[in-house]
Order: C-alpha cells, then structure tokens, then sequence
C-alpha cells in the first residue's frame, strides 16, 4: 500500500489491528474480573468481604490493562513502513509486510497464545461462572419466599440480586455477540480457508457487527437493570435536576396560578 502522506488513513492501517484487539481484550478481561469477583463474593462470602475490597479490584484492571498492552505488541510489527521521495521532492510512504507477520513459526505460537490467553480461557471462565450466579440467583429467590426478613435485609438482597442478574446479562451478551467473532478469528487463522471468499467475508462482516452490538450494550444493560447505576447517571448531571426542581417549585401548593406558573406548567 502507498500513501501520500501521514495521515489519519495512514496510522488507522498501521495500528489499527494493534488497538482494536487491546480494546477488545481489555473489554472481555474486565468482564472475566468482575464476574469472578461477583462469583467469589456468593460462594465465599466472609474470605472476599476481607479480600474484594475496591482497592484490589483496581489493580486487577490495571493488572489486565498493562498484561495486554504488552502481549499484543507483536502486532506493532505487522507492517514495515519505507519512505520515499519522488523526483520532484514529494515524499510517499510504502506498507510491506513486517516482521511479525513475515514470521510463521513467531506468528503462529503467538496467536495461538492470544486465542488461549484471550478466548478459550476467558470463556471457560465465563461459562463456569455464568452457571454458579444463575444457581445462586435461584436459591436467593428461594431463600426470600421461605423466610421473613426485615425491611433492611430485603433491600440489601434486592441490589445484590440486581448485580448478579446485570453481570449474567453482560456474560450471555458476551456469548451471543462477542464468542462468534472470536470463533471466527480463531477459524481463519488456523485454517486453509481463502479470506477473500465471499460467505465468509460476510460471516465476518455480521461477527463484527454483532461485537460492536455488544460495546454498546453494557451501558443499556446497566440503566436498565441496575438502578445505582441509573441514579449515578442522574447525579453526574445536576444542573438538569435542579431545573427541573425549579420548575416544579414555581407550582404554588394554594392551586392559584399567576402567569409564571402556567408557562412553567406549559414547559412540563
């Protein structure tokens, strides 16, 4: 590939691949962090009240943030870039193949580190603990018809239920959506299969879609799940409250409205 210049084009092609896969993996391994901790937390309730303080579940992240950052940069390496200058004095940049991707042996035991480091463990882990939170789910709900509990109990296992069933949507999300385009990853990259046949450049296209689906899914799944979530939102836009606290406040409690009042109530 040739290019005129260093452009916006330019870097896409260059660490397009390098980004778009330290995002998706940050993603799913936050994903795996967070669900294990909610795991813990049910099957070791009084060992994760010492251990899954807030602290630790940053580092975590980080943790997750740093491993990945490092163990995709063989993909800094997929391109070779050569700058030239043309008789007239322009410069033009060529794309060859690089290094890592010039390299079967080298590229081949890397990827297949990154399908089992990035898709085969992360959905084993995923699924073993799908399966614990949705029994723990249904044994709480058990638990709350047989006994009577204080108001106070009642509330504290009605959030703690809410998170489980938020982090149950976010996993079956992540099967439906994301599982087959890591699937389909994994399939041309250790097959014979031509990349440039047509069903299968639409498989992808459609894996790909469906993966951008799931990017925006996990904010609509907490607003409408999760309502500390929803009221974190609200508190980060205080400015639209108070206005429409004011707007309810011009409402006179005698029921005689002036002027100001009836175009206030107009606005609602």
């Amino acid at each position: 590939m040739i290019f005129s210049e260093k452009g916006i084009s330019f870097f896409l092609t260059v660490y397009e691949e390098y980004f778009l896969n330290l995002f998706i993996k940050i993603s799913t391994s936050v994903t795996v962090v967070m669900t294990v901790y909610r795991h813990l937390a049910i099957a070791f309730p009084f060992r994760a009240k010492q251990n899954l303080t807030a602290r630790n579940t940053f580092f975590a992240i980080v943790a997750c943030f740093a491993f990945w950052v490092m163990f995709l940069l063989p993909l800094l390496w997929t391109w070779t870039v050569y700058g030239h200058t043309c008789p007239d004095g322009t410069p033009y940049y060529i794309l060859d193949i690089g290094a890592f991707e010039d390299n079967k042996l080298i590229r081949k035991i890397v990827t297949h580190s990154w399908s089992i480091m990035g898709f085969i463990l992360p959905a084993c882990i995923l699924g073993y603990c799908n399966v614990n939170l949705i029994l723990s789910l249904r044994q709480s709900s058990q638990t709350q018809r047989s006994e009577v509990q204080s108001i106070r109990q009642q509330h504290r296992m009605r959030a703690e239920r809410l998170t489980t069933i938020t982090l149950i949507a976010i996993v079956v999300s992540y099967f439906l959506l994301v599982l087959p385009s890591e699937a389909l990853g994994y399939f041309m990259d250790f097959t014979t299969a031509r990349h440039n046949d047509y069903h299968l450049t639409m498989a992808q296209v459609t894996c790909n879609a469906l993966q951008a689906i799931n990017m925006s899914m996990n904010v609509v799944l907490y607003c409408t799940v999760n309502a500390n979530f929803r009221r974190s939102c609200r508190n980060m836009f205080p400015t639209c409250q108070k206005r429409n606290s004011r707007r309810y406040d011009t409402i006179p409690l005698d029921g005689k409205f002036n002027e100001t009042s009836k175009m206030n109530v107009a606005e609602l």
